[in-house]
Parts: C-alpha cells; structure tokens; sequence
C-alpha cells in the first residue's frame, strides 16, 4: 500500500505543477485516505507523512478558490502534528509552528484578521517555551506583515524590530551564517518604515542589509541572498524615488 500511496503523491506533485488542479486534488486525497487506513491499522509512524499530505494539498485548494477545504486541512495537519508533539514523536518542530503561520495567514484572507493575529499570539507563546528563536523570529515578521495589512503599523513595527534585534543577538553570539536572515529582517522592518513615509530612515536599514548580503559566503544560502539583495534594492529605488517627489 505504501508503494500505492507514493504513485498518488508523485503524480499530485506533477498535476499541481502542470496545472492540472483536480486531478492534483484527487491524487492528493487518494494517498490521504490510503495513509489514513495505514494509522488505522498501527502504523503510527505515518502520521507525519499524513500531516504533509494534508498540507501539501493546500496548494491546489488555494488555487481552485476552496478556502473551506482549504482550512479544514490546515486544521487536520495541525491535529497530526500537535500529536506527535505531545507524544515525543515530532521530529522536526518547525513542521507544527510553519503550519499553524501558514493557518494564521489562512484566516486572515478568510476575513479573520483578528482572529489571526490572536494565534499568532499563542504561537508565539509556543516558540518562546519550547526555546524555538528561529519560530520567534519567524512568527514576528508573519504576524507583522498581517498588522501591515490592517494599517497597525506601529504595532507591526514592534514586531520588525523585535524580530531584528533576536537576529542581533544571534549574530554577535558568532553565527555569521544568519546574516541574510538578519538582512532579511531589516528589509521587513525598512518596508514598514518606507509605508509608514520615513524613508531615509528605510534607506538606512537598505545600508546595513545590503553589506550584510555582500558578505554573505555561505554557498548553501546565495539564492536566499540573491532573494533579499534583489527585494533590498527594490526597496531602495523606491525609497529615493519618495524622496525626490517630496523635493
């Protein structure tokens, strides 16, 4: 059954790429139903690779306009993974805090702004017990782009700069191997300066991230770098064109 289950699964990946929506969505449901009848048999091991089916299977949700569907299985892999949790069987947490982010985001474009920003508020809770920096960081720049989007900028702010200053830490703590994510969270925080109008002070946090980019010889993030140095300067010609017009 298990071989049946990876023919399902690679050909969802294939009809998702090519467009071929609903036969994805098929695919995707036939290997969920045969991974559910593996747990329900004993092997719980499964269960992880049942969550990334149910998440998996957003995409084609989200791109046939199936917001329902497409809660209800971010909820299902949430329970799958919370399980796990509590069992001691999680082997990767980032799986369980990424999929409740992405759920946040979720409802948010459901019309649950508020509703989205309150679980964040509890995933962020989650990280801080478990000691997970990264889920911290990455929680903030979610939940401030959410805020962004509701016009709290000062509020959205807060999180920017909470989440620049954790990177700080690490990075004088000597992981010189985050400096793209410390650049890329002053290019989080510079795009909610550049709305809220301080754009040099924007351009000054471009300074810092661009030579933080530059730097940057970790080969196994140079398409990240290239990422935020090309976000970055983006960044940068808008701020100056604001400039200009304000001259």
């Amino acid at each position: 059954m298990e071989s049946l289950v990876a023919i399902h699964s690679y050909r969802a990946a294939l009809d998702t790429e090519s467009g071929s929506l609903v036969d994805a969505l098929a695919s995707y449901d036939r290997a969920i139903e045969l991974t559910e009848g593996l747990v329900a048999s004993g092997q719980i091991e499964q269960r992880e690779k049942l969550a990334k089916f149910y998440s998996q299977r957003l995409k084609p949700l989200a791109a046939m306009g199936e917001n329902d569907l497409a809660i209800e299985s971010h909820v299902r892999a949430i329970e799958l993974l919370e399980d796990l949790y509590r069992e001691g069987r999680l082997k990767d947490l980032s799986l369980l805090t990424r999929q409740k982010r992405d759920y946040a985001t979720a409802l948010a474009a459901r019309g649950r702004a508020d509703d989205a920003i309150a679980y964040l508020g509890e995933v962020l809770d989650f990280c801080e017990v478990e000691s997970d920096i990264t889920g911290v960081v990455n929680t903030l720049n979610r939940r401030g782009y959410l805020l962004m989007e509701m016009a709290r900028m000062e509020e959205a702010l807060g999180d920017f700069e909470q989440a620049v200053e954790m990177r700080r830490r690490l990075m004088i703590q000597g992981d010189s191997s985050l400096s793209v994510d410390l650049a890329a969270a002053l290019h989080s925080k510079a795009e909610c300066l550049e709305r809220m109008g301080q754009l040099e002070e924007a351009l000054k946090l471009y300074d810092e991230g661009k030579v933080l980019v530059e730097h940057c010889t970790d080969a196994t993030a140079s398409s990240w770098a290239k990422q935020i140095q090309s976000e970055l300067e983006d960044l940068r010609t808008r701020c100056e064109q604001g400039l200009r017009s304000l001259r």
